[in-house]
Parts: C-alpha cells; structure tokens; sequence
C-alpha cells in the first residue's frame, strides 16, 4: 500500500515493463479490508477489494518464475508494513467472482483444491508461522510476542449462498438462515449472505441477551436500491415472551468489513419460536448483523415477584442515582401473611435513615407502614385493609413533608427532614437481614420527584416507559429467568437471593399501556379526554373520577360469552362518597357492526372490583350501539370498577339450509354497510350455472368495482373467463382471468383474494392463478355491495357468501369451504348464508348488513344442495407410501402407490347430504365426507371411515354388507355405488375399503339383497268365497266418480305411516294401476332361526304394496312380484302381513327360496300362519286374515265396536268397514266383528 503519493493498492509483478501493477484506492485507517488478486492462464489479472472488482487488465510479459522466499509485511527489504494482517492465502487457480466473495469470511479446511499456502496467524506467540495447507511454514523476524493481537476481523465456520437479485420476492439463501422478502427493488444485484458460526469480536452493548452463537454478514456487489424484510433462523431459542412481543428482539449491523461498535437497526415485527426465526421490516442497507435481547419496559403486567417469608430477598446495590432529597416510591402489593412489622422495601429502618415499607401492623393485619428517618428517629404512616386484593402504594417526600397514598387515596401525613444517605436496597426483607415479607410485589418505581396525588391516580394502572422525566429506577420483574431483577431505567438491578424460578410468577394486577385522564362530576356529560370513555351525569356529587383505559388483555376474561373486547379494559377509580346515576359511553377499539346496532343486547358489561384479579360479573347490557364510532352505551351505572365489554354472536348454521336462484334476467340483490377503511379482502362464494352464460354474469361486487367475482360468457370473447378484478388505490381496475370454465350443473367454490400486493382465483380451492398489480393497495370501499347485478346478471344459484379482511390463505380456504363457521374468526367482516328460506331479504349473519332483493319472490328460496356443514378439516402432504392419519376428520388412508407429491384435504361434514343413495337399508348420514387432492400425482390407497353411528358384529363378519358410495367434490348429483368393506371393526364403528384411486364426495351405507316375494293371502273383509271384492278400488278411466258410486276409494300413498305402524315408507302412485287391486297392505321380513324367535328386533325390511282380488301381493305397478329391499339375510326368512282392519299374519314356517323368488302360501292349509287359529277358515279349506281390528291394536274387541259405531252410516276409506264395501253399517258389525270379538294376531312382538 502506497499512501504518499495517493496511488494506494500497488502489486508488483517482475516481468512487467513497469515492474508493477498499481491502481488507485483509497484505504481508511483502523478498519479491515479483504483484499485478493487473481491471474488466469489467458494474463488476465484481476484485483478485488472486500469481494468486489475494482480493476481489471491484460498482463503484458510472462512472470518469472524463482525459488525466492515468501516475505510478508517487508517484501522488498526496505518498505515496512505497519498494521495487521490475518487469514493470507494463495492458490494456483485463478478464483471466481463468486468464491472470493463467499469464502472471505469463511475459515478453509486447508485441503481445497488449489490451495497452495494458508496462513491464518493463530498461533498467538513464538517465532513460527504455520501453513495449514502443505506445510511450508515461515519464521517471523524482529517480531515479539507483543505482536499478537486477538483478530477482530468478521470471520468463522459456517455457510455462504449467493444470489442475483433484481425484483421484488423472497428470496432464500440457503443454509445461511436467511430469507430475504425485497419489497422493493431497483437494478439488479449480486447479494451474497454468509453466516459465521463463532462470537464477534464484539457485542452489542446495552442488552439483556446476546444471540452470538452466529451472525452474519450480507454484502451487495452492484448499484440498485431496496427494501426488505429479512427473517433469520437463530442458533439461540427465542422464548414464548418474545413471540408474544417481538419488540425486545433487536437487530444490530455495522459494516461488512469493519470491527467497531454495533448500531441498532430495528426491532422485530415477528417472532416464531416454533421455528425459532425473528423477522426485521424495512431493511434497506446490508452490512453485518447480529441480534439480542433487551427488556424494555413490557405495556402489560407480565411476572410479580414473590417472597416465601423465609428468606427470600432482592438487594440492589447502592448507588447515587437513589439518593434523592424528592422522591416517589411506588408499587404493587399483594400480602399473603403479613405479620408483624416485615420488609417490603427498606433502604434506612436499621439505620434511622431514608425511607421504608414494611407489611402489617401491631395487629398483624394486612396493610403498609411507610417510614422515614432524620438521622435519630423515624416516622411511620400506616394503613390497612381486610381483602386479598392487590393494592397500590404510593410514598412521597417533597423535602419537607411525606405522604402516604393507598389505591390512589392520601391516607397519611406527617412533616420530616429525611437524612438521605447511601444506603442499598432491599426488597422482600429489612436491610439487616431479618423480618421477611409473605408476599408479592410487581411494578417497583421510583422518582426523583414528587408525584402529585392526580400523577399517582393516572399512573398507577399505567406501565412506565423507559425515558419519562423523574422515573429513576423501574423493576417489572418481568424476566424468565436468572437471578437478576432488572432496572429498565437505570443500572440498579437487584441481586435475588434464596430464590428460584417458582418467585418468578404470573402477574394478575390490573396495569398495561393505555391512557388515564381525570375529571370532575358535572351533570350533562363529561369526556375523559383519550380514554375512550364518556359519561353522561343525571345525578352526582362533584366527586374527582380518575379513568384508566389499559391497552392489553386482563389476566382472565369474562366467561359465558362468544366474543371479549379484549385488546383494552378500564378502570374507573371515584375519589369521593355519594350516589352517582351515569350512562357510561365505551369507544372500543375492535368493530361493533349493524348486527350489534340491531341487537344492542348482545353486547354486555362485565365488572370486577377496582383491585380485583378474579372473576368478571356481568353487568349491563347495552341499551345503544353505534358501528360507526364502534361505542357501546350501557345506562344507569350507579358504581365504578373494572370494565370491560363482549358480546354474543349469533353463530351461522351448521347446515345448508336454503340457497338463493337468479333468474338472468334482472334478479339481484344488494346492501351497504361494507367497512370503507379495507386494504386487503377475500370474497368467497357457493355459485352453480343453470347453463353456460352468454354474457357477463356478476357474482359478488364490493363498490365501487373495488373487487368483483364474475364470470364472462362467450360475448366476451368465446373463453368463459372466471373473473377477479379489483380496483387499485390509483382508480384502476386490475384484472385476473382465467378461461374455460365451462362447469353447468354443478356447484363451484370461488374465492377472490387480495393481500394489497398479490391477487389470487380459487376454484374449489385450488389456486388456477395469481398476479401482481402494477399499482398494488386497494381502492377504499364506498360500503355498498350486491350478489348478481341489475346489469349482469346470474343465471343460477349462489349460497355461503363471505368476505373477509384480509387475504386468506391456500390452506384456510381449502379447509373451511366445505365447512360453516362459529362467525368469531378473525378477519370474518359478513357471511350471508341464504337461510333466511323467505322473505325480500338476506341476512349477514356476522356483519348485520342484510342484502335486499330485488325482482325475487318466494320461489327463488330453494334448498341448498352444497355439500356444507358443520365438522372438521385435516391437510396433510403425501408424497410416499404409508399411513396418514387426518386428525379429527376419522379417516385414515393407507397409500399402497403414489407418485408425485400431493396436497389432500379431507372434510368431514357433520350433516345429512341434499340425497342419500338409494335402494340400500342404512344410510350412515350423520356425517360425509368432501376429499380434495391438489397435485398431479396419482395414487391407489386403502380408507378406513369411523362413523358416528353403531356397526354390529354382523357387519364385522360380513363386511362386504358395508358399502361405499362417491360423487364429485363439489356435487350434488345422484351417489354411485363405488366398493364394498374388506373389514368392518364393529368396536371402533370404522369400515376399511381397498382400491381407492381417485376422491370426491364419500358415504357409507349398509346395503341391501333385493327379496323377491311370491306371497298369496286372503282377507275376510272383503272374501266372496271364491276371491276379493274390489269394491274400494275404481276403473282408473272414470277417474273416481261413476263407478265409486262418489266413495272415497282407496289413497294413492300408502296409509300405515300413522300409528301404531309408523311406516315411514314414501310408496305413493299417481293412480290406482290395476283394477283387481283391493287395498294397501305392510310387509315386514324378519331374519331369525325359527318362528318363535321372530320377535320385533328381528324385523330387517318393511315395505308397502298392493293385494290383488286373488290374493297375490304385488309391487306398486300393480302386477310384478313385491321385490323388498332389506338387509343381507343371515338366518330364516320369517313374513309378517299387516292390513289396516285385520289381524296381521306371520308365516309358521321359513320362507323358501327357489330360482330366486321367495314363495309362501297363507290361504291353505290351516297351520300356515304362525299360532293357533291365527287365521280365520274362510270355507273350502281356505284361509284369511281376520277382519274387525279397527284400532290395528292385534286385539279384536268393545274398542273395536266403538270405532264402528262411531263410523256407522259413513262411506269410504274407512277402518269401521270391515266388509271393505265402502260401507260403515249393519253387516260389517254382525258378519265381522260379532263372530270375530276375543281374537287376537299371534304375531311375536
């Protein structure tokens, strides 16, 4: 280096015309810089300063090789090097750009190729040089022990990534722990990130904690500007206190090259200590970087301290800063055994001197004595009190008089000249060692002033700050661990002693950030001024009234209530006697919406005592709400305490419900009330198209045209564009459109989002696209929106409509769109269902802005069909072979083959579907399942369902009976069947199913056998000795008049879904079908092995069907053989017919089968129903059912003969017509019932 004649770096080369290379750079004295020269086998020769190229040139001539030595810091006998010098190397390569610039701050491992020579200056003493790479060591000359010095230069194991940079992104450099987000960008950069895995040379100063075990140096090679956010993985575990308030991670730089004092940057936006990483906003210059800890005073109450009474203590040293002719001592208390006379905090009770707290009183009550001395005696001031409360404690001495104040109020007096001398302090026992206080403390201040009683009321439920005028000393006692209590302000941490982790513990006193104001009483209202609370007097008594708005969370919240206000509550402190009538006006910080304005008594005021930690009582209910100023208004308050506020919401159903239809043509629906103020939004919407639009259709608008979800049909261009579209903060629109979506006939999911930089289209949760404005921010909303459009309107349903007011992620709409919501989620501004099933207006279930309809009646309210409910939803990655669990959802997949890596998504619903499958017995609807996967991997995977419903052992040894049905995701179309269990466990009520390939919609059913019965079966009623009579059925031609002679005949659904049968079946026909019907009657099949065990839990189907005038029981064509659908037959098939005036029949033998059809006679011979003279002898051998059970009770008797007589003279379908003749009258009672009375059915119950 040549510094006199200003041509700075100078590389002398033998060989050279001029004999050396020399350019000009200017070095500053005291810092360090890396410096390297290359030559490439073409006589390039480059020289790099801190990594970076400042020259560049052809080498004329050719070097000339010798066996000289290497001479370092004298190369040519006669210039002496003065400074230091570290890590020198030569390699017999030509270097890259981007190894120098990776590998200076780096150590080697001395066996990299080309490494030729490396000395690094370790050896701290002696007279040798080592070179860690072949071995070819120096000797230092003329050089002491003196001349080692401890290098500071930024330099360590660890890891270097490069990057070019030249947009906006994150950027990650991998293995060093940084990600980089640049917000903004100009140019394009070479930015290399290198981590260093040792402690600096120094730290920062002024920190609780230093996270050295790495840090990092981040160099920019190139011209362009920026803006970042950088996010660093420590080596160090942040702790739950720093996620909580990220603040107290600070980030410090100073040069890359340089060794000097580290600079504050910026304070955390962000901690994760899951992953251990703390992100820094708005870093706009590189350098290196290092991060700590410092515990600022925290703006909530954090830890107390607590005292054993035994021998637990905290000294602080002496120190002038407390020596004080004015001071305030202050804190909170909390005495659990107070005895006698114990030490809170003392600095001068042994020594007649200063100032002291001690706990009790002779009595030995809880309370406080504040003492002073003037060198050879002391006064004491004292107060007491009779709860478990905590409390305030106020002492001052303005250099003549003391003052002691309790919660605010000034309870004692006295004139003294205190002799103030130099004493350490202690807290929790008296100076001497003795006397140990049975207690808490939290919030230790102390002034060099002071305070006046209206300073003590509006501070005393407020934290400190580190730099208010005349706060001295401040201990929070918020530390995790260690032995130290530190002073925010000052240098006078405590010392704890006989203490452990267990003193440290959770703060409950009511103190946080916030904002006091004091007023006096005044009938009218009265402001307290930054408190967000205004009241308004009908009757007072001048007293002052000190209001406290704390800005955190209270130790517990109010139970029993969907929402707490909780980001403030207040205290209300009244210095005064007296009855008091206000109304009481809380401006919150949250949003109250139109729902609240609409239903003031959802929003509720708890209350606790002034002093108290326990639990909050309800209190008020607000008789006043206005979503504007977001103020609740509660009436006649008649005392003061702790306030605070929460609310019920009126959570949106857990099922479909009703969706809305739109006709195309001019159906839409609109309202107000949308928060003006968004900057980022999520619209999301149900939506089905009846038919492929021909023009623009709108879904849902936020106006004016700030965000749009549309689709536009093929006068647009022929694509079928879905459409999101928003308006920028400049006024233009800005669009995301993604062609041929062509669904008809089905349900979409559709989801706008905008973060205020990126956009991004759902459909049905998959991302199809996402852009960047080139303007970004979000217009601001003008409130009004609408669902279809008076222009452009839809031609098909819409149902679940929600925004939000931010950007949801991939995974959030994934997981809630087939899901209701509880409508307390964070960010959920308005959610209309569509459930309202009537009327001219939609209701926001969360926001209470209602939309109002327009061109709509009551046939556009139709049954919602989106498969939507309440349940759970479970992401997982599958990328392999192997068992997933998706937690919560009850299903476990077993993946036997995959390819690719895939997102799944399962949802479980907790509701009937819109349709069950059919022709099956038991459909286990409680629950179904909606199964998304996201990729383009494939896969072949065993599923095991866990149903809400009981299984049996049954299904356990015949799984097969177990099905498995599918549909689309997002359908609602007919289920398919798809497969049958390979193992049911009955314990776990969970099925498994094998060779499943693709996803959808899923539904477990127990199936069904179709049993084909051919049964023949005579009434008595209406027998003729040969057959039936017809005489309630008609030609189907005469449509019920001529040939009915006007009788009511027989009902075209079927009769026995009244008691005692309550059939639910739904067998119904249009018309009679067959002229030689003659009534409904019940089949039930029982599975059993043998009659006698027949009973009612045996019953596997019931069905209803026509009989025929000969006897034959047929299907509800009329003709064909009963076909029943019932469950898998295990044992004997055992027929029961019920009719709704005779005694039901149940055959005395199994059924056979032959070619499939199950046939059984009951009119011949005698013993063929089940009983003795369980039928009636009709003649000829021939038997019937018995007729004149009116009741359908199984007994023939008087009740019977009341119904008759009370039917008699009546025509119709009608239980007293035992003859069926569609006459009630004198035969059926002496033909029928007079014979028949005492009979009883021998069906088993």
């Amino acid at each position: 280096y040549e510094s006199v004649s200003g041509k700075g770096i100078q590389l002398n080369i033998p060989g050279l015309s001029t004999g050396w290379w020399e350019f000009q750079y200017n070095m500053d004295y005291g810092q360090w810089y890396h410096v390297a020269w290359t030559l490439d086998d073409n006589g390039l020769l480059t020289a790099y300063i801190n990594g970076e190229f400042v020259r560049q040139d052809s080498l004329a001539g050719n070097i000339i090789n010798n066996n000289d030595n290497l001479l370092l810091a004298n190369p040519d006998g006669t210039h002496w090097y003065k400074g230091l010098f570290d890590e020198f190397r030569i390699w017999d390569v030509a270097r890259t750009s981007e190894e120098i610039k990776e590998n200076m701050h780096l150590v080697l491992s001395g066996t990299e190729q080309g490494l030729i020579s490396y000395y690094q200056f370790n050896e701290g003493g002696g007279k040798s040089l080592i070179d860690k790479a072949v071995g070819n060591n120096g000797s230092l000359r003329n050089i002491t022990n003196d001349a080692w010095t401890a290098s500071s230069i930024p330099f360590g194991s660890g890891e270097s990534n490069t990057h070019i940079v030249a947009t906006t992104g994150v950027v990650g450099f991998s293995g060093t722990d940084i990600i980089i987000d640049f917000t903004e960008k100009t140019g394009s950069d070479t930015i290399v990130a290198t981590r260093i895995d040792t402690v600096p040379n120094i730290a920062p100063v002024h920190l609780n904690s230093v996270f050295d075990e790495n840090y990092w140096v981040v160099n920019k090679f190139g011209t362009g500007t920026f803006n970042s956010d950088i996010t660093f993985v420590l080596g160090d575990n942040l702790s739950e206190d720093d996620e909580s308030f990220p603040n107290r991670i600070r980030l410090f730089t100073r040069g890359s090259s340089t060794d000097t004092n580290w600079v504050y940057v910026a304070s955390a936006s962000n901690v994760n200590i899951a992953e251990n990483k703390a992100t820094f906003e708005d870093i706009s210059g590189f350098g290196q970087f290092i991060i700590g800890r410092k515990n600022t005073p925290g703006n909530y109450p954090g830890k107390a301290i607590s005292f054993d009474g035994i021998d637990d203590y905290i000294s602080v040293e002496p120190n002038t800063s407390l020596d004080n002719n004015q001071f305030t001592v202050e804190f909170w208390t909390r005495t659990e055994n107070p005895g006698n006379w114990k030490g809170i905090i003392d600095k001068g009770r042994d020594s007649s001197s200063d100032w002291y707290f001690l706990s009790g009183d002779p009595g030995e009550a809880r309370g406080v004595i504040f003492g002073a001395g003037n060198g050879s005696s002391t006064i004491e001031l004292m107060n007491s009190w009779n709860d478990n409360n905590w409390h305030h404690i106020a002492g001052t001495y303005n250099g003549s008089k003391m003052n002691l104040y309790v919660d605010g109020e000034k309870t004692g007096s006295a004139n003294i000249s205190i002799d103030i001398t130099s004493n350490n302090i202690t807290f929790g026992s008296r100076r001497d060692g003795t006397s140990f206080f049975n207690g808490t403390l939290d919030e230790v201040r102390i002034w060099d002033v002071a305070l006046t009683r209206q300073e003590i009321r509006e501070n005393m439920h407020l934290t400190s700050y580190e730099s208010q005028p005349g706060l001295v000393s401040y201990w929070q006692f918020n530390e995790e661990t260690g032995s130290i209590a530190f002073d925010y302000n000052k240098t006078n941490s405590g010392t704890m002693t006989n203490m452990d982790a267990n003193a440290r513990i959770l703060s409950t006193v009511a103190t946080g950030s916030g904002f006091s104001n004091t007023q006096t009483e005044a009938d009218g209202t009265v402001d307290f001024t930054g408190t967000g609370l205004s009241m308004d007097y009908s009757y007072q008594h001048g007293a002052s009234v000190t209001v406290t708005r704390i800005d955190t969370v209270a130790n517990i919240d109010p139970t029993n209530i969907d929402v707490v206000f909780g980001s403030q509550y207040w205290v209300v402190d009244r210095f005064s006697s007296g009855t008091i009538n206000t109304d009481l006006a809380f401006t919150l910080n949250e949003n109250l919406n139109n729902y609240d304005v609409a239903n003031p008594g959802n929003v509720k005021l708890y209350t606790r005592e002034s002093n108290s930690d326990e639990s909050w009582m309800q209190f008020k209910t607000a008789s006043f709400v206005d979503a504007a100023t977001n103020t609740a208004t509660f009436e006649g308050i008649t005392g003061f305490s702790q306030f605070i506020i929460g609310k019920d919401v009126r959570a949106p159903d857990n099922f479909p419900g009703t969706a809305l239809e739109f006709d195309g043509m001019n159906d839409y629906a609109e309202g107000s009330g949308i928060d003006t103020s968004l900057t980022a939004i999520t619209l999301e919407a149900w939506v089905y198209h009846n038919s492929l639009p021909g023009t623009v259709q709108r879904y849902v608008t936020v106006k004016p045209e700030v965000a749009v979800l549309r689709h536009d049909g093929t006068a647009y261009g022929g694509y079928h564009e879905l459409h999101f579209y928003i308006k920028q903060s400049n006024g233009s629109l800005y669009s995301l459109r993604v062609d041929s979506i062509e669904t008809t006939g089905e349900w979409m999911h559709i989801t706008g989002t905008y973060d205020g930089t990126t956009m991004n289209l759902y459909l049905n949760g998959e991302l199809i696209k996402s852009v960047t404005p080139s303007v970004g921010g979000l217009y601001p909303p003008n409130g009004d929106f609408s669902f279809s459009s008076s222009g452009s309107t839809l031609e098909g349903k819409m149902d679940e409509v929600r925004i939000w007011d931010h950007a949801r992620t991939e995974q959030e709409i994934e997981e809630n769109m087939h899901l209701s919501l509880t409508g307390k989620e964070t960010g959920l501004r308005h959610n209309w269902q569509f459930n309202d099933s009537s009327g001219t207006n939609a209701t926001d279930i969360v926001g209470g802005n209602d939309a109002t309809l327009h061109n709509m009646d009551e046939d556009d309210w139709l049954a919602s069909s989106i498969p939507f409910g309440g349940g759970i939803s479970n992401t997982q990655e599958v990328a392999t072979t192997g068992i997933v669990d998706f937690i919560g959802t009850d299903i476990l997949m077993d993946f036997t083959a995959k390819t690719g890596t895939d997102k799944i998504v399962v949802s479980k619903i907790d509701t009937v579907p819109n349709i069950n499958p059919v022709e099956v017995v038991t459909v286990f609807d409680q629950q179904y399942w909606a199964i998304h996967k996201y990729g383009n991997g494939s896969f072949d995977t065993e599923i095991t369902f866990m149903v809400n419903e009981n299984l049996t052992y049954v299904d356990e040894a015949n799984p097969a009976h177990i099905k498995l049905y599918a549909r689309g995701s997002t359908t609602d179309t007919a289920w398919v069947y798809l497969t049958d269990a390979i193992s049911v466990d009955a314990a776990n009520n969970s099925a498994t199913f094998t060779g499943i390939t693709g996803f959808g919609q899923f539904i477990l059913v127990r199936g069904a056998e179709r049993i084909e019965l051919d049964l023949i079966v005579f009434l008595e009623g209406p027998y003729n000795g040969t057959d039936m009579n017809t005489d309630l059925n008609g030609h189907p031609e005469l449509a019920w008049t001529e040939h009915s002679r006007s009788v009511e005949g027989l009902p075209l659904s079927q009769p026995y879904i009244v008691a005692p049968w309550n059939y639910p079946g739904t067998e119904s026909v249009d018309s009679i079908p067959n002229a030689n019907i003659v009534d409904w009657v019940l089949i039930e099949l029982r599975d059993t092995t043998d009659a006698a065990l027949a009973t009612g839990e045996t019953v596997i189907a019931r069905q209803a069907a026509f009989i025929l005038d000969d006897g034959k029981i047929v299907g509800l064509d009329g003709s064909d053989a009963l076909q029943c659908v019932s469950t898998f037959l295990t044992n004997n098939l055992f027929v029961v017919i019920y009719h709704r005036n005779h005694l039901g029949i149940m055959t005395a033998n199994p059924v056979t089968e032959s070619g499939g059809i199950y046939t059984y006679d009951f009119t011949t011979p005698e013993n063929q129903a089940y009983g003795t003279n369980a039928q009636k002898d009709l003649g000829n051998s021939v038997f019937g059912m018995l007729s004149a059970d009116a009741n359908a009770d199984g007994d023939i008797n008087t009740a019977d003969k009341t119904i008759w007589e009370n039917q008699a003279g009546e025509s119709g379908y009608k239980s007293g017509d035992f003859d069926m003749d569609g006459q009630v009258n004198n035969p059926d009672k002496n033909n029928k019932w007079v014979p028949n009375e005492g009979e009883e059915s021998k069906v088993p119950d």
